[in-house]
């Protein structure tokens, strides 16, 4: 393609010269000018190649503007001087410059040269525009920074974006980036910047800054350090990426992660705990892959790989081909399987497994492999075994017992009873089950058994035992003893009940004949002790008939004592007829019956007080009888011999003490002679009180500190049975 060449020269004949020189040279000079306007007009018109000016044109003042718009047009410019020391080529900036006189090939040579440059500087200039646009339009800042000054010399506008400060604020400010550094990150920043500036160049670095506007955002930076031909860095020229939404992203992966890891930490716990394994077979080429339990499980070593033959080993041959049916039975029906066999380990032990599996189909519907768990049964298949046999023996115990068992749901309606209903109620079970169990009650028991059970129900209680009237199929009056329990949901709703039920007919018959017997035997007993009581007062009456024809003060006083006597040991038959229980007596009340009996008897007035302080003791007759003499025989003691004068006190204490009684008798008369001994004296009282501590296993203490005080430690004496 031929050059097109705009010459500019005022001569013509130089023109002409010049233009013979570069046709042949494959130009074409297609317009000559003589002066700047008229070249800026042809320039602009035809757009040469190259313009070619001779220097010594006359460039008037006008001339200048012309000029810089043909510069403008990028279009090469060489010159033609004969002056060269006069050339100022800095001023001009030309593509190049001939000097006259010049040869064709020098001419041709700086022509190519000046059509070359100017390519380049195209290309350069299309270049720069173009990464000019992709730095603008990066949504990375892009800046260039002085060293150590910390000027930057350009900066996109994405560092709006990413920082919030305008790039006027960063040409206006001193490495403002830095003042945005997180307060966590700026050490960290200040180390990285001064290895960079010793031209340890990281590749990236992540650190955090906040917004002018005072958002926490995380950025990526990449930097290039630049040296002079010193080896001196000058600036920085790098890139930094908002990072914010990857890092998220990220801390949200690294926080999955982690609960996926916790949670695979479960999942092989809850593997082991249930005892379940997972695995997935290749049907191509059978192979395994286990998870840790299936190990434990098929008793294989896990740092062993496990082929498919090795596991066919552990199937009995039925339980093999069982398990083959259900494989090729999933592959052909394409449905999961679910089966429990047998196998016996390596190891020799026997375990059972229930495995579940599914076959995974490639995009044509190709079985390509099979995925599925196995879980070890074993412990549940004995419970399954222990449960029947339990189930079984249970079954014949209920069956072979005598009372029936029985169940009714809420509403009474019988869901279960055992075969024993029909020796007790006439009816076979299945005669009674779906029928209400108020059918077979006496229609007058109905509203009060009703009532019990809608307690029992209400309380949530047992019923420990409740007679209830009922009929066999005969018409036979019976009675059923119902013991129940109530029966629960799995929300703890009682949804019935469960019980047994025994026909205590003939033992009711016969309590109630014990019953009357023992009812009849109180009656007599009662009469005897009343009969006891009248008798003794009788002899009482008797004495004191007689005490009336006596005159002599001592046979008086005998017969006295006597009656006495006799009165202790009516007053406790009378207490017992007049008591519940004919075995025992209440010793409080006794001993406030007897007191009252001797001061009438002793003429005592309100000179003598009183004073008991008696716990609330009961004591069988065997104790009580020999108990009371002792006390008539004290207390008669101290109201005649212990006064000397018309006033005092007796006082009777009696507790329990350990296993025992102890019983204190006192008063605070003139005592008891200091030279005298109780116990072997001829009083007919104290010889009586001596032997009557012996007769109940007591001991006694006389105790003269204070008057005389008589404290008797005794048990209870064995009662023997009457009835």
């Amino acid at each position: 393609m031929t050059t097109k060449i705009l010459l500019v020269e005022n001569e013509s004949s130089e023109a002409e010269n010049i233009k013979s020189i570069l046709e042949p040279l494959d130009y074409e000079v297609s317009h000559v000018a003589s002066n700047y306007e008229d070249a800026g007009k042809i320039a602009l018109n035809i757009m040469p190649d190259i313009i070619l000016i001779d220097n010594q044109l006359n460039l008037k003042k006008e001339d200048i503007d012309v000029k810089g718009r043909i510069n403008d047009l990028n279009i090469p410019i060489v010159y033609l001087t004969s002056y060269p020391n006069e050339f100022d080529i800095d001023s001009m900036d030309p593509y190049g410059y001939i000097i006259k006189p010049f040869d064709k090939n020098e001419l041709k040579y700086t022509l190519e040269l000046a059509l070359y440059k100017n390519r380049i500087f195209r290309k350069l200039k299309a270049s720069e525009e173009k990464y000019k646009r992709l730095a603008e339009n990066s949504k990375d800042m892009i800046y260039s920074m002085t060293v150590p000054e910390g000027k930057y010399l350009y900066v996109n506008q994405s560092a709006e974006t990413i920082t919030g400060y305008t790039v006027d604020e960063f040409y206006n400010s001193r490495r403002l980036l830095l003042h945005s550094i997180h307060p966590d990150f700026r050490d960290y920043y200040k180390k990285t910047w001064e290895q960079l500036l010793k031209g340890i160049n990281p590749p990236t670095y992540e650190y955090k800054i906040i917004t002018k506007s005072g958002k926490e955002k995380w950025l990526n930076q990449r930097n290039s350090l630049i040296k002079d031909d010193r080896g001196n860095p000058i600036a920085i020229e790098g890139n930094v990426t908002d990072i914010t939404k990857q890092k998220k992203v990220e801390e949200e992966l690294k926080r999955r992660e982690v609960e996926f890891r916790i949670e695979y930490k479960k999942l092989l716990r809850a593997q082991r705990v249930a005892e379940i394994g997972i695995w997935e077979n290749n049907l191509a080429n059978n192979d395994l892959h286990w998870t840790e339990e299936m190990y434990t499980i098929l008793g294989f070593n896990p740092n062993e790989q496990i082929n498919l033959q090795e596991v066919i080993k552990i199937f009995p041959p039925e339980e093999l081909e069982r398990f083959q049916k259900a494989i090729d039975g999933a592959i052909n029906n394409n449905i999961p399987y679910s089966m429990d066999y047998k196998i016996v380990r390596p190891d020799g032990l026997e375990r059972y497994i229930h495995d579940e599996g599914q076959i995974i189909r490639d995009d044509s519907g190709k079985a390509k492999s099979m995925f599925g768990t196995t879980q070890d049964i074993t412990r549940r298949k004995m419970v399954e075994k222990s449960l029947k046999d339990s189930e079984s023996k249970f079954r014949n115990l209920v069956e072979t017992t005598p009372d029936m068992i029985w169940e009714i749901d809420k509403n009474g309606i019988f869901t279960y009873i055992s075969p024993q209903s029909s020796f007790i109620l006439g009816y076979t079970p299945k005669e009674i089950v779906g029928k209400n169990i108020f059918s077979f009650i006496d229609p007058e028991a109905v509203d009060r058994i009703k009532k019990i059970f809608n307690t029992h129900i209400k309380n949530f209680t047992e019923i420990n035992t409740l007679e209830v009237p009922s009929y066999r199929r005969d018409g036979t009056e019976i009675t059923l003893e119902i013991r129940s329990v109530t029966a629960s949901d799995n929300k703890d709703n009682i949804d019935g009940f469960q019980g047994t039920a025994r026909d205590i007919t003939e033992r009711t018959i016969a309590t109630n004949q014990l019953k009357t017997s023992i009812k009849e035997k109180d009656i007599l007993l009662q009469e005897i002790h009343h009969r006891v009581k009248n008798n003794m007062q009788i002899i009482s009456s008797l004495l004191n008939l007689q005490i009336t024809y006596l005159d002599d003060d001592e046979a008086v006083n005998l017969l006295k004592e006597s009656q006495n006597r006799v009165r202790s040991m009516a007053i406790i038959h009378e207490k017992l007829y007049q008591s519940n229980d004919f075995t025992k007596i209440n010793i409080t009340e006794y001993i406030h019956s007897l007191i009252n009996g001797l001061f009438y008897s002793y003429s005592i007035k309100n000179h003598i007080n009183s004073i008991i302080n008696v716990d609330d003791v009961e004591l069988n007759i065997e104790t009580a009888v020999p108990v009371g003499l002792i006390l008539n025989e004290l207390i008669s003691n101290s109201l005649k011999h212990g006064f000397a004068t018309d006033s005092g006190e007796i006082y009777i204490k009696l507790k329990t003490v350990d296993d025992k009684y102890e019983m204190i008798v006192g008063d605070n008369g003139i005592g008891f002679p200091k030279d005298l001994d109780f116990q072997k004296t001829e009083s007919l009282g104290l010889q009586l009180v001596t032997n009557l501590v012996n007769q109940i296993d007591g001991e006694i203490e006389l105790n003269l500190n204070h008057g005389t005080e008589f404290k008797i430690t005794f048990p209870e004496l064995i009662y023997n049975e009457r009835i």
